[in-house]
């Protein structure tokens, strides 16, 4: 036996089974609130889920002995020079946003 009241749970909830003949939907009432996952899917439950979300990597890195991590956000997509060339090439001479912006994807892909 062991002293937490709410041991964790394991394997997949019980699914309840209707009597033979009975079309009614049966209750979920008795069933362990966190095995049940049609009360884990409503919305009033929401910020319970993000709380999982976050705290199940966090967990990990624990487990893991991970102390610091770095979140990056955003991104960039840079081309090849050779690709960022052609394009500028390929526009009207005319067109002076568009060299611009071509121009400025020339400049950054040299990274």
């Amino acid at each position: 036996m062991t002293d937490d009241p709410l041991p964790p749970a394991t394997g997949r909830p019980p699914t309840p089974r209707p009597a033979s003949g009975d079309a009614r939907p049966q209750s979920t009432s008795g069933r362990r609130a966190d095995l049940d996952l049609e009360l884990l899917a409503r919305p009033e439950l929401r910020a319970v889920r993000l709380l999982l979300e976050y705290l199940k990597p966090e967990l990990s890195f624990l487990d893991q002995g991970v102390r610091n991590t770095v979140v990056v956000f955003g991104g960039t997509r840079l081309l090849d020079p050779e690709t960022a060339q052609a394009r500028l090439d390929a526009l009207d001479p005319d067109d002076a946003v568009g060299r611009r912006r071509a121009g400025a994807a020339l400049e950054r892909s040299r990274y």
